[in-house]
């Protein structure tokens, strides 16, 4: 069987390979072992997003404890009244003074450092409450499932964990819950619907039922917070006003919605599977973006009815389909800033927006420098803003957006303010508190190091990243600034590595299936006894099929069952556009290779989108000229139907993204005959199938002829994942089923949650490839 590849396949095919091998995988290294039991190690694995990343431990090789050296910032907040920095990656939760650097781990939350497995993948969504005594996260140990878990709460003042609800979808894109500013309030999304958990009725033991607690249909979108602990709540064209004692209400009224205050009304119904919503500080605006790339501002008012005249010359920007809002920032001036990220020639690319609401009516959001910007944090008084870009900071008066300051800053993530006078730029290697004008720079910690390793004289442990030497203080557990005593520019005077001591000897002893690499292993030279360091991880690869299954090159459903774990994942673009943004951004994040297939209604109504596909390192096949079933005795389909149908859509493809298809196709819907299959292998197709249909391409209402396989999109991945195979072929669709017909679209959308399936995919051992990889390993 001959197929086409896209321009160097040999080349795609071993990047995918050595991608997917290492990305699933932890590996330990760099031992270095001090006579006083003390070990230095290395965690070497990959974050989607970041790309490699080295975690630094210092362990006891008597006690057989474990302590983090590093803290990157995965995620970024402050939390406490006196503000910490709260860091979030996939080896634990940790607590770092911004005044200090004194690091604190946050035992209650299942690090690596107390015994949990090293996350792979996106993280899980962690919630703190403002004040720093309430935890909250979905629980991804007890839970068989890989898309619902319990909801956890965990009091650290009491040291105590409550299940505060059960069965909720794991949230990895979004925040788990959103907590009220005092604390007393959290809200939650669960099947649909929003409900809320008060703090002061569970500590009274006076919580309501789940039922009694629904606040509206919808997700955490349709919510927020603002000061005061009010919540505003967008429910189709409304906008709602609630507080606190409109919750308890809800019981009573048995309907959240005769309670709280109308504020205001948006012209259309309001989607939180796309759309967003921003207030005002004072109210006075909201700010839509619909389906991420339409962005309004519209005047509340209560009553239109007869007056619109507010509303009119508000401020109105249209951006690309592959465009998404990531950050807002809004003054109490009524100056908003907006930061707009997007695909473009499968990479990504960030604008900064600006528009004053208050001046002359007609005014409109205008593009601001600079380019390639990573975040911008607004200070509490509102006159500067820290704009973050790749290779630096731009220290900005607000409301004129003039440059007061800039700063040559190296692989830079995140900012956050502490308070008026000084900030926090966060970045790859450093995490560095500054003064309100930039002057000053003082490190607060290592988010990873180039250099470690003890002091050849005093065994201290010395370290440099980004330009800086530093003394780990273990009492003080923290970093401090060091220079040489003859004050020269010399590297870290370290020793060399050892994994010899007089009581203990250390070494690497490799794993076959699991998460990990290999393990630190302990064992006593002095005496008997060896041990590992910590656990293994508790997930275990699955073990292959016992049989090796047939393999048809005619109908090609699935890949070989016995050599390798790899599962390719096909996305089907017939007419509808929506979703695809984020699969390519997810797939790009993860370092994963998939197959496109594409049919000439798609490539006619989107070509931009189909030449993001083209620029993208995916395969893209054939999915015939019109999506039409070619089974249907309507139709006349012999031999010269079905090679015309697959040409002209190779025109189609090539005129639009001056690209070739490869010689992978599926039929529409998947309907062949043996006739069909004899017709496309003559001009040299392969016919694609597949051994795990989705579902999601089912829409909320398709009639009696689909009533039973309709799920909601957490339902559907565990659905793969319960029917995946070592070489399956799983469909899934871009865009919104039914999308022009009264009852399409659906509750949620599967390509919202590809990221979960990829974890689950990855936690498992699976290696994500495309289509034409599968073929390579039967033929």
């Amino acid at each position: 069987m001959i197929y086409r590849l896209r321009s160097l396949p040999i080349v795609v095919v071993l990047i995918g390979v050595l991608v997917g091998a290492a990305y699933a995988e932890v590996e330990f290294g760099e031992l270095d072992l001090a006579d006083d039991a003390r070990l230095l190690f290395a965690a070497d694995t990959q974050a989607p997003g970041l790309g490699e990343v080295r975690a630094r431990y210092l362990a006891d090789a008597g006690e057989q404890t474990l302590f983090p050296l590093t803290t990157l910032p995965e995620e970024l907040s402050r939390t406490g009244d006196d503000p910490l920095l709260e860091i979030r990656n996939r080896f634990g939760l940790f607590h770092v003074s911004p005044v200090d650097g004194v690091i604190e781990e946050v035992e209650a939350y299942p690090g690596f450092s107390v015994g949990s497995d090293i996350e792979l993948g996106k993280l899980e969504a962690v919630g703190s409450s403002p004040d720093g005594r309430y935890l909250t996260w979905i629980d991804r140990e007890e839970s068989e499932s890989v898309a619902y878990g319990d909801l956890i709460l965990h009091d650290r003042e009491q040291d105590e964990r409550y299940v505060i609800a059960t069965r909720v979808e794991r949230a990895l894109s979004q925040p788990v819950v959103k907590w009220s500013p005092d604390s007393r309030f959290l809200v939650y999304t669960k099947n649909g619907s929003v409900y809320y958990h008060s703090v002061e009725a569970h500590e009274r033991s006076r919580t309501l039922g789940e039922s009694a607690r629904r606040l509206t249909e919808g997700t955490l979108a349709n919510v927020r917070w603002k000061s005061d602990n009010v919540l505003y709540l967008v429910r189709g064209t409304l906008i709602y006003r609630l507080e606190g004692s409109d919750f308890l209400s809800r019981s009573v009224l048995g309907e959240p919605l005769h309670a709280g205050e109308v504020i205001g009304k948006l012209p259309t119904a309001f989607d939180p599977n796309f759309d967003r919503f921003w207030l005002a500080p004072d109210q006075s605006y909201v700010l839509l973006s619909r389906g991420g790339r339409s962005l309004f501002v519209y005047a509340l008012e209560r009553d239109d009815y007869r007056d619109v005249s507010d509303s009119v010359g508000l401020p109105y920007r249209l951006f690309p389909r592959s465009a998404t809002v990531e950050h807002v920032s809004w003054s109490e001036r009524n100056t908003l800033t907006v930061l707009v990220a997007s695909m473009k020639d499968g990479a990504l690319s960030r604008e900064v927006y600006r528009v004053h609401l208050d001046e002359a009516a007609g005014e409109r959001f205008r593009k601001k420098e600079p380019a390639d910007v990573r975040d911008i944090a607004l200070s509490p008084d509102e006159r500067l803003a820290v704009v973050v870009t790749g290779d630096g900071i731009s220290l900005r008066n607000y409301e004129t957006w003039v440059e007061i300051e800039q700063i040559d800053l190296d692989s830079n993530l995140e900012a956050l303010w502490l308070d008026d006078e000084s900030f926090v730029v966060a970045g790859r290697k450093r995490i560095d508190r500054f003064d309100r004008d930039g002057q000053e720079r003082e490190l607060v910690a290592f988010s990873q190091v180039e250099q470690i390793g003890y002091h050849r004289e005093t065994g201290d442990i010395l370290a440099e990243a980004g330009g800086v030497q530093a003394r780990w203080l273990e009492e003080e557990r923290r970093w401090t600034e060091w220079e040489p005593e003859n004050g020269s520019d010399e590297e870290l005077p370290i020793r060399e590595q050892r994994r010899v001591s007089r009581e203990f000897r250390v070494y690497l002893d490799s794993l076959r299936a699991g998460a990990y690499r290999n393990l630190i292993m302990v064992r006593r030279a002095d005496g008997f006894g060896t041990t590992a360091l910590f656990p293994r991880p508790e997930r275990r690869y699955s073990p292959f099929p016992e049989e090796e299954e047939e393999v048809s090159l005619r109908n090609f459903t699935h890949g070989p069952r016995t050599r390798k774990r790899q599962v390719a994942l096909v996305f089907n673009a017939v007419d509808s556009v929506e979703g695809l943004n984020e699969i390519l951004r997810t797939l790009s994040n993860y370092r994963v290779e998939s197959t496109f297939f594409v049919s000439g209604d798609f490539i006619r109504r989107h070509p931009g989108a189909a030449r993001e596909i083209a620029a993208s390192p995916h395969d893209v096949g054939n999915l015939f000229y019109s999506h039409i079933d070619l089974t249907d005795s309507r139709y006349d389909v012999g031999t010269e139907f079905v090679q015309r149908g697959l040409d002209r859509n190779e025109d189609e493809y090539f005129e639009t993204t001056e690209e070739e298809l490869s010689l992978l196709w599926h039929a529409p819907y998947y309907s062949v005959t043996e006739e069909i299959l004899n017709a496309a292998e003559t001009i040299g197709y392969t016919h694609v199938g597949r051994d795990v249909d989705s579902l999601d391409w089912v829409p909320r209402y398709e009639g009696p002829r689909t009533p039973s396989l309709y799920k909601r999109s957490g339902e559907l991945v565990d659905r793969i994942v319960d029917r995946k195979k070592p070489g399956s072929i799983v469909s899934m669709t871009v865009g919104v089923p039914g999308e022009n017909r009264r009852f399409g679209g659906r509750d949620d959308y599967l390509f919202h949650r590809l990221d979960v399936l990829l974890n689950a995919l990855i936690s498992r051992g699976y290696e994500i490839v495309p289509v034409s990889e599968l073929l390579e390993r039967v033929q």
